[in-house]
């Protein structure tokens, strides 16, 4: 627990003091205390690494405990904000963006908030299918960029896609090895992705 508030405190320093050091940005938010372009980058670079990090362990790990699960869907629940500001345009709809920010932000209101208790069975159950659909669009769009049909607002669409389907992964239990083997697999799989392409939207200048 230590460690997470350490690394949280640190991450949140360095966003504080990118913000200031590019806050004449043309891209700067409006907001109380300046965040520029720069700051969103290296907070993203944290959230994803975090989310995907434990997707690809996943299936190595007991079941995690209510912190770890905390700390990793609100890790999702920012990468999805993050990248919302920084892409500029994505090419899903708005309905669908309107739904992935829900579907990302949910899970941290379900793991934190007490009056959240009665929906925490139903969410467990329906978890497997919003990890499942939002995967298939991360997909779906990672694909559509890598082979040039795409551009860089699909490789957007795909890194919020993606994370906000893992976002659901810390509440998947499932109970058959088979079911948790392919549940653990394609989240593998998926992370991979998502690693792959926020890696390349940074360094090509997609953000």
């Amino acid at each position: 627990m230590r460690t997470i508030a350490v690394l949280a405190a640190t991450v949140l320093f360095l966003v504080a003091c990118a913000g200031r050091a590019v806050a004449q940005h043309e891209h700067t938010l409006s907001v109380p205390v300046s965040f520029g372009p720069l700051a969103l980058r290296i907070a993203l670079l944290y959230a994803v690494p975090a989310v995907a990090g434990f997707a690809l362990l996943r299936g190595f790990l007991d079941r995690p405990s209510r912190m770890t699960v905390a700390f990793v869907c609100g890790s999702a629940a920012l990468g999805v904000l993050l990248d919302l500001m920084l892409a500029g345009r994505v090419e899903v709809s708005n309905q669908v963006v309107f739904l992935a920010v829900v579907a990302g932000c949910f899970p941290v209101f379900l793991t934190l908030a007490p009056v959240a208790a009665p929906l925490a069975e139903p969410a467990r159950r329906a978890a497997p299918v919003v990890l499942a659909a939002a995967s298939a669009g991360a997909i779906f769009h990672f694909a559509k960029a890598w082979t040039g049909a795409g551009s860089p607002a699909t490789l957007h669409s795909g890194v919020i896609l993606a994370l906000a389907g893992l976002a659901w992964l810390p509440l998947v239990g499932c109970r058959r090895r088979a079911a948790r083997l392919t549940v653990h697999a394609g989240s593998a799989v998926v992370a991979t992705a998502l690693l792959a392409a926020a890696a390349q939207a940074t360094v090509a200048g997609g953000f």
